[in-house]
């Protein structure tokens, strides 16, 4: 099974900026299109575009530096290189951080499409709201361990930050208990 990630900081670590679209896209997937140690940029080409369309990024991708493009247009074309990989699951981390509100909605729906597909999705987010909307199950993380999981009926903003900020059923430590 193959498991992959968009990295945390898409200027640093998913993208080589100075390249096209074509070559960060395409780039996890060389070796499906090499032949006798050459590119067929033909083929190349072609699953790039597919790719790109599937995450709506006009097609001057295909040539143009990726740091001629917003950031949300940069955070798709990282995504869309991972989906040309054939992954199985996906790990987001804050996927939608630093980008305007039309692309947010590009990538949740974008996610749900994914995993009605039948792709898996580890989706890490500082963003409660996108964690109740998005996901079918949450852990919530508090001093460093797994505090709880919450999904269903249990899964709210609400129920996610008393978690977060350790107010849930949590008791304070018995005094008595540790005078002795």
């Amino acid at each position: 099974m193959r498991n992959r990630h968009a990295a945390e900081d898409r200027k640093t670590e998913a993208l080589f900026l100075d390249l096209d679209g074509r070559e960060n896209v395409s780039l996890p997937s060389l070796q499906r299109f090499l032949q006798a140690g050459l590119v067929r940029s033909g083929q190349e080409r072609k699953m790039v575009s597919k790719a790109l369309d599937v995450v709506r990024v006009a097609k001057r991708a295909l040539w143009s530096p990726v740091r001629n493009f917003s950031g949300g247009n940069q955070q798709k074309i990282a995504v869309a290189k991972w989906l040309l990989a054939d992954t199985r699951v996906l790990l987001l981390y804050d996927p939608t951080r630093g980008i305007d509100i039309g692309t947010k909605t590009e990538i949740y729906h974008l996610i749900r499409r994914y995993t009605d597909a039948g792709g898996a999705v580890l989706f890490y987010s500082t963003e409660v709201p996108e964690l109740v909307n998005l996901c079918d199950e949450v852990m919530v993380i508090y001093r460093g361990r797994i505090e709880e999981r919450l999904g269903g009926e249990s899964l709210s903003e609400s129920a996610i930050m008393s978690i977060a900020v350790g107010r849930h059923q949590r008791r304070a430590p018995d005094l008595q208990a540790l005078a002795h």
